[in-house]
């Protein structure tokens, strides 16, 4: 009887806490408390930032009027953020935060596509005076422009996603008229110099060896015009079955490209960093469906003493996630849900491409947090591909706010009409509200979860901040 009465006591005692601590909560005396908790409680549930000395203080205060700016001369209802990135291209670009973005050091870019990374109004100038019909099928170069890109003209269009995937086959003789390798080239200077990137990893589908060997090249030819920037490969390969194939078939080509990848990266360990299964999602493979020869592959790869890292495409999704489905490995493509961000966690992988349906997973955002899986955010490319029409609806923030580790790429720039990652971070900015501190972040994140061995990253790190020390003296002035 006493222990019951024990236990009663101590229970009323612990409700009596309980409720004093909600009474505490709510019970603000002054103004000057009210300001002193809201200040409190915003550092406790905003994203983690980078902390800055007091020169990166006053750059910050720079940006911030940058920022306002753009508030202020925009319409409260419809910021350009809220618009299609092709009607509003000239009018960031004339912006004086997109010139300084555009000079700040990004660190790297960890998620873009060789073929739509370079100039097409180059390449389109090239087909043009070669007069080869062949190349323009008797298109001016307007006309070519708008074939290869997505823009207004393609509004009408239901289903973007064919009409994305037809681009990439009608852009093959442009570039390789350039010729390819001096395209690539030419998209990769542009990233170094004229974007301030110093780290490019580059998702090539199916490379052979003399794909990488034309990395190489190129890499050394950089070096030797005294432009400095990395350059490493993520070999992928589709999720989407081809015509007449079954899902069994597109495993098997899968496990073949993994295993030539091992091949690769046991060879060309500098250049060949992970693998990947791209496409999109909701009409290919699920990951649950391909997860036996991912697995398989990384035993494989760990038996030649090679870590078979993995970056995969998983989360571009407009499909729900589902917890209900009986379906999930009876190798069928699901109709109506997406649940590639849970087996990309449980598959280890390193980086997720976009990953925003992780947004609608609070709990699983948690695990990716505490695992270190950054998610390879592509602002620009989730609207134009209409994933969300107002980038400010984009869940990228609240992965930022979660603490999930965020970086910030282009995907397919040149396929939306521009080159580099300057204007992916700027929507970032104006759609999120990022500080400078944030972006810091961000960059930051684009090097610590690079494919580079420990090394060189601490190299890429060093190089970088004294890039950024100097355009922080001159942001702050």
């Amino acid at each position: 009887m006493k222990t019951k009465r024990f236990l009663t006591a101590c229970s009323f005692l612990v409700l009596c806490f309980i409720i004093q601590g909600c009474f505490q909560q709510g019970a603000i005396s002054s103004l000057a408390e009210y300001k002193e908790k809201r200040s409190g409680l915003i550092e406790k549930i905003r994203g983690e930032t980078e902390s800055l000395n007091s020169q990166e203080k006053k750059a910050s205060e720079k940006f911030e009027i940058l920022k306002r700016q753009i508030y202020s001369e925009s319409l409260p209802a419809a910021p350009l953020v809220s618009k299609p990135f092709y009607d509003v291209k000239d009018e960031i670009a004339n912006t004086q935060l997109y010139k300084v973005i555009q000079q700040m050091p990004k660190g790297s870019i960890l998620h873009i596509h060789p073929s739509a990374m370079g100039n097409l109004q180059t390449a389109i100038d090239k087909a043009i005076a070669s007069k080869n019909a062949s190349l323009t099928n008797g298109l001016n170069k307007t006309e070519l422009l708008k074939s290869i890109t997505i823009g207004p003209e393609d509004e009408s269009i239901v289903d973007i996603w064919p009409e994305f995937e037809q681009i990439f086959g009608r852009m093959h003789g442009l570039i390789v008229n350039y010729p390819y390798e001096d395209y690539l080239y030419d998209a990769i200077e542009y990233f170094a110099t004229k974007d301030n990137i110093s780290h490019l990893e580059v998702r090539e589908h199916s490379p052979r060896q003399e794909d990488i060997e034309r990395y190489k090249r190129i890499e050394k030819r950089l070096a030797d015009n005294g432009i400095d920037i990395s350059i490493r490969l993520i070999y992928c390969d589709s999720r989407r079955p081809e015509s007449g194939e079954s899902p069994d078939d597109r495993c098997a080509k899968l496990r073949q490209s993994a295993d030539n990848a091992i091949s690769l990266m046991e060879k060309y360990p500098d250049m060949v960093s992970g693998f990947d299964i791209y496409a999109e999602e909701d009409k290919g493979l699920p990951a649950s469906l391909m997860a036996d020869l991912l697995i398989e592959a990384k035993q494989k790869a760990a038996a030649k003493g090679i870590e078979f890292n993995l970056y995969l495409h998983d989360g571009e999704s407009i499909f729900p996630i589902s917890f209900n489905a009986a379906d999930q490995f009876d190798k069928n493509i699901p109709k109506y849900y997406n649940n590639n961000v849970i087996d990309a966690y449980l598959l280890d992988a390193k980086r997720v491409g976009h990953g925003f349906e992780l947004a609608k997973l609070p709990r699983l955002a948690e695990y990716y947090r505490e695992h270190k899986i950054c998610v390879e955010l592509c602002p620009i490319s989730n609207q134009l591909l209409r994933y969300f029409k107002d980038m400010r609806n984009h869940p990228g923030i609240s992965l930022f706010n979660q603490g999930v580790p965020i970086t910030i790429s282009p995907d397919d720039p040149a396929i939306f009409g521009y080159q580099g990652v300057s204007f992916d971070y700027w929507a970032a900015v104006m759609a999120w509200d990022l500080s400078l501190a944030d972006v810091k972040k961000c960059i930051i994140n684009s090097m610590e979860y690079s494919s580079l061995a420990p090394p060189q990253k601490n190299e890429l790190m060093k190089k970088w901040q004294k890039k950024w020390n100097k355009f922080i003296e001159e942001l702050a002035l």
